[in-house]
């Protein structure tokens, strides 16, 4: 028996009903696709970052000492 049929029927022997037992199902459900979002957005984040990070540093390699990587200013201010 998987671990979710278990706990599901625990809370039909403690008196649940069917539709406790489905708003527990939702609701584990929701959790886990919130949980998901997150991560998935975190790692998204993490990979950019290193994947900017090599661009630029691909970049100095190959232009040589033309690349500097000093901040620019912005005349949007």
């Amino acid at each position: 028996m998987r671990q979710r049929d278990r706990r599901l029927a625990a809370l039909r022997l403690v008196g649940a009903d069917r539709g406790m037992t489905a708003g527990e199902a939702v609701l584990s459900t929701l959790i886990g696709i919130t949980l998901g979002a997150f991560v998935f957005t975190a790692v998204l984040a993490v990979v950019a970052v290193i994947t900017l990070s090599l661009a630029v540093t691909q970049l100095a390699m190959n232009t040589g000492s033309r690349c500097r990587a000093t901040p620019t200013r912005s005349y949007l201010v």
